[in-house]
């Protein structure tokens, strides 16, 4: 997906793991459901707070496996600049790593639904 012109890179590591869970706690959750589903502000926490620790790992990630990268993750700032529509494509995305890179699906608290859904269009 691009983002400001530049392609990010997601990615669900341990590191990232951590601190999503950190993330869940500190508002009082314990799924990522239950910050997604709470309070307004849980809710804009745990989006955009999902969506900066999956893009900094990613970048992490990227640059470990590419010699010379250099990582250059979504900022708060420029998140603040996202539309509601980027906004919510980027969190889209952020779940998809997520699901991929776990092998298992996002633990969400909820069922899974049997089919899955198409990805969401990579924006510009």
């Amino acid at each position: 997906m691009k983002f400001f012109g530049r392609e990010l890179q997601f990615a669900y590591t341990v590191g990232a793991k951590k601190e999503v869970d950190r993330l869940i706690a500190e508002h009082g959750g314990q799924s990522l459901n239950d910050l997604i589903t709470g309070s307004q502000e849980a809710q804009e926490a745990g989006t955009t707070g999902v969506v900066l620790i999956i893009s900094k790992w990613g970048e992490k990630l990227h640059a470990a496996e590419e010699p010379g990268y250099e990582p250059r993750p979504i900022t708060p700032e420029e998140l603040d600049l996202a539309t509601l529509a980027q906004n919510a494509e980027l969190f889209t995305a952020a779940l998809q790593a997520m699901t991929r890179d776990s092998g298992r699906g996002v633990e969400t608290g909820e069922e899974e639904p049997q089919k899955k859904t198409a990805q969401a269009a990579p924006s510009s």
